[in-house]
C-alpha cells in the first residue's frame, strides 16, 4: 500500500488523419497530452503520449499513432498520404505471417509460435490455467508475447491469429525490413476486413435514414447559461440534410438564467419544466418535440459537425429503437476529471456494437448490464417508443434531480430490449463532455451514481417482477468492492479509496432514495402524454388539453406556440 499522488492534468488534443499531421505547439504546460485520433470524423482510438513540456513534432505524433493503434490506422480512401505508408500493408503480412492460421489445428509441444511456420491450435491447457503466455517468432528472432485468457480451454488456431494481431501490431513487420516502404507491397484488405470493417466496406454497405426523416435535439439545462451557449453553438453547425428541432428545456424557470440564451438562437424552442429532475425535463421535451427521431444531450456538450448524421444512420433499420454514441472528454484539467474518467467515465469505447431481445434474455441469473449500453448525454431514440405500452416515457422517480440520482436512461434501455428491440451502440458519433472539475462535484456526482445503480434495480423488481437485480445488489457489488479493495490495497488501482468508501455508502442509502423517490414522483404527477405528431395535427384540441391541465396542478409551463410549430 503506497500513497497515491494527485494526477497531473492532461492536454486533450484531436488529430485527424484526412489532414496533413502538423507539430502540437500548445500543449507548453503540461507532461502529457491525451490524443484522439480520428478520420475525417470517424474516430479510430486514443492514446497518451508523455512530452514533458515539448511540442510534439508530426513526426513522433506519427510514430506514437502507428504505434498505439497499430491496424486501425488505415484510411478507406485508395490515396492514402506517403507519411502513414498503411495503404499497402496488411494483404501482405497476412500471406506472410496468417496464411496457414486456418490449417488443421495439431497440439504444439510448448507455447512458442513460430510465424515462419502454419500456425496450429494450443489444445493443452491445463484446468488452472485461466491465462497463457506465448512466445512469438520469427524462425529464432523473438518478437514479443502474447497473453490469452483461457479459461482452461484449448486456444484455436483463430483466437492465436486475433491475438497475435491484435497485440503485436506492426511488431509483425519486423523480419520483413523494419518500415522500408518495400516491406509494405499491398496492404489494407484483409486484416482491415477483419479487424475494422467499418473504414472499408461497412459505411458502403450500410443504409442511411432518409433525408426526409425530421430530428430533434433536446437539450435539458439547469442554470448553466455558459455551458448551454457554447453547447447550442455546436448543435446549430451541425451538417445534415434533413430537418433538425432543437428544443432546450429549462428545469428551473424561476431562476430566470436560460431565456436569455436561447433568445440568442431564433430558431431554438424554449420549453419550461419547473418540476426538479432530469427525467421531468427529458419528458417534457420529448413531449412537445416534432421531430420521428429524438435525440437527448445535455448542455455540457460540445458536438462536432457531423454528429447527428452519425447518430440517427443506425434508425434506417426498423429494429433499431434505442442508438447511444460516444462520450469523450473536453478537458482532464483536474483531479476529480481524471478519477472520473479512471470511474469509467460517459463513454462506451471504440467499438460498434448491437444488444437485443436475445442479449437480454441470455442473462438468466444477473441482471441485465443496461448501463454499460450508454447515457443520454448522447443518445437517439425512434419516437414511436414513447407510445408502445410495454416502454413509455422515462421514469420519473429515477435519475438526477431526484433522490434516486441516476437510471432513467438504463430503464429506458432495459424496456426497449424487453420489448423485443435493439440497442446499437455508434462510437464514430461521439460528443465531447465537459466533466466535473471539482471534487465536490465529482463526489456528490458518484454519490448519486451509486444510490441510482441500486434504485434502478430496485426499480425492476418493483415495476418489472425482475429480480435479477437483487443478486446485482446483494451478491455481484460486494464481490466488486472486494476485489477493488485488494487492487488499491496492492496499489493496482489508483483510484481513491475515500471515493470507493464513498460508492458504498451510496449503495447503502440507495435503499432510502427508493422510496423517497418514488413519494416524490407521486406527489409531483407523471409527466403530460406524448402525442404522435400526426394526431397533434388532427387533434389539437386534445394537445392543448393534455398539455395545459398540469399546469396548475403539477407546476407545469409549456411553451405551446412551440408544439404546434
Amino acid at each position: 500500500m503506497t500513497k497515491q499522488a494527485l494526477p497531473e492534468p492532461i492536454a486533450v488534443r484531436s488529430v485527424d488523419l484526412a489532414q496533413p499531421l502538423t507539430d502540437l505547439t500548445d500543449v507548453g504546460g503540461y507532461i502529457t497530452v491525451k490524443i484522439f485520433v480520428n478520420w475525417a470524423g470517424r474516430l479510430l482510438g486514443h492514446f497518451e503520449l508523455e512530452h514533458r513540456g515539448q511540442p510534439v513534432s508530426a513526426l513522433r505524433l506519427r510514430q506514437a499513432i502507428a504505434d498505439y493503434l497499430t491496424f486501425k490506422v488505415i484510411e478507406p480512401d485508395q490515396n492514402q498520404p506517403d507519411d502513414l505508408l498503411w495503404q499497402r500493408a496488411i494483404n501482405s503480412m497476412t500471406e506472410t505471417y496468417l496464411s496457414a492460421s486456418r490449417t488443421a489445428e495439431e497440439e504444439p509441444v510448448e507455447h512458442t509460435v513460430d510465424l515462419s511456420q502454419p500456425l496450429q491450435a494450443i489444445s493443452h491447457i491445463g484446468a488452472d490455467q485461466p491465462v497463457i503466455t506465448v512466445r512469438v517468432v520469427w524462425q529464432s528472432q523473438t518478437l514479443g508475447y502474447v497473453y490469452i485468457p483461457t479459461y482452461g480451454q484449448p486456444v484455436t488456431t483463430h483466437q492465436l491469429c486475433e491475438a497475435i494481431a491484435d497485440n503485436l501490431g506492426i511488431k509483425l513487420l519486423k523480419p520483413l525490413g523494419g518500415t522500408q516502404p518495400t516491406a509494405w507491397p499491398g496492404v489494407v484488405t484483409a486484416l482491415a476486413d477483419h479487424f475494422f470493417p467499418a473504414l472499408t466496406n461497412g459505411d458502403a454497405a450500410s443504409p442511411t435514414l432518409p433525408p426526409h426523416v425530421p430530428v430533434s435535439i433536446v437539450v435539458a439545462t439547469l442554470d448553466r447559461p455558459d455551458d448551454l451557449r457554447v453547447c447550442l453553438q455546436s448543435l446549430l453547425r451541425q451538417a445534415s440534410p434533413r430537418p433538425i428541432e432543437i428544443v432546450v428545456v429549462d428545469n428551473n424557470p424561476a431562476s430566470g438564467l436560460t431565456p436569455p440564451v436561447v433568445a440568442e438562437f431564433p430558431t431554438v424552442v424554449l420549453v419550461n419544466e419547473a418540476r426538479q429532475g432530469l427525467a421531468y425535463a427529458r419528458n417534457a421535451g420529448f413531449v412537445a418535440c416534432t421531430g420521428e427521431i429524438a435525440i437527448a444531450t445535455d448542455d455540457d456538450v460540445i458536438a462536432p459537425p457531423d454528429w447527428v448524421e452519425r447518430l440517427v444512420a443506425p434508425f434506417a433499420r426498423s429494429d433499431v429503437m434505442v442508438v447511444t454514441g460516444n462520450v469523450l472528454p473536453y478537458e482532464l484539467e483536474t483531479p476529480a476529471q481524471h478519477y472520473f474518467e479512471w470511474y469509467g467515465g460517459l463513454g462506451r469505447g471504440f467499438e460498434r456494437f448491437e444488444v437485443n431481445g436475445d442479449w437480454f434474455e441470455s442473462h438468466r441469473f444477473f441482471s441485465v448490464p443496461t448501463w454499460r449500453l450508454g447515457a443520454t448525454a448522447n443518445a437517439a431514440f425512434r419516437t414511436t417508443i414513447f407510445t408502445h405500452p410495454e416502454i413509455g416515457l422515462m421514469e420519473e422517480s429515477l435519475g438526477p434531480g431526484m433522490p434516486s440520482g441516476v437510471g432513467e436512461d438504463t430503464y429506458v434501455f432495459y424496456k426497449v430490449l424487453k420489448a423485443g428491440y435493439t440497442v446499437f451502440y455508434e462510437p464514430e458519433a461521439y460528443v465531447w463532455h465537459k466533466h466535473r472539475r471539482t471534487m465536490p462535484a465529482l463526489r456528490k456526482q458518484l454519490y448519486n451514481y451509486s444510490k441510482g445503480g441500486v434504485c434502478y434495480h430496485l426499480t425492476l423488481a418493483r415495476n418489472d417482477g425482475d429480480l435479477r437485480g437483487l443478486v446485482r445488489i446483494f451478491c455481484e457489488l460486494p464481490m466488486a468492492y472486494i476485489w477493488r479493495f485488494k487492487q488499491w490495497w496492492w496499489g493496482a488501482n489508483q483510484f481513491p479509496l475515500a471515493l470507493i468508501l464513498l460508492e458504498m455508502w451510496g449503495n447503502l442509502m440507495g435503499f432510502g432514495a427508493f422510496f423517497a423517490s418514488r413519494r416524490r414522483a407521486k406527489r409531483l404527477g407523471r409527466s403530460a402524454t406524448y402525442i404522435p405528431v400526426a394526431q397533434r395535427q388532427t387533434a389539437p384540441n386534445q394537445l392543448e388539453t393534455e398539455r395545459t391541465a398540469p399546469t396548475v396542478q403539477q407546476r407545469r409551463n409549456l411553451n405551446l406556440e412551440a408544439i404546434g410549430s
